[in-house]
C-alpha cells in the first residue's frame, strides 16, 4: 500500500510541477521571483508579473498591462487610479 501511495504523490508532484513549469515559461527576461508576493518583479523597469494571470502591473501608475501575442505589444488592462 505504501508504494501506491508514493506512486500517487510523485504522480501528483509531476503535475504540479509540469503546471508550474508552463505558468512561469513566459516569464520575461529581468524577472525575479518574489516569495512575498507570489510574483515576479523587475527592478529595473519597476513592473510586476504575475504568471497566474499574466497580467503586468506598475505600482507608480496603478496600472495593469497585459501582452498581445498578435502585435507584440502591451496593452492597459487595467488603471486603478481616479
Amino acid at each position: 500500500m505504501e508504494d501506491v501511495t508514493e506512486c500517487k504523490l510523485s504522480i501528483a508532484e509531476m503535475i504540479r510541477d509540469a503546471a508550474n513549469e508552463v505558468l512561469h515559461s513566459r516569464v520575461p527576461e529581468g524577472f525575479q521571483w518574489v516569495e512575498d508576493y507570489g510574483q515576479y518583479y523587475s527592478p529595473s523597469c519597476g513592473f510586476f508579473y504575475d504568471p497566474n494571470t499574466s497580467l503586468f502591473y506598475h505600482h507608480d501608475s496603478e496600472t495593469y498591462y497585459v501582452f498581445n501575442d498578435d502585435t507584440q505589444q502591451y496593452e492597459v488592462y487595467k488603471c486603478m487610479r481616479k
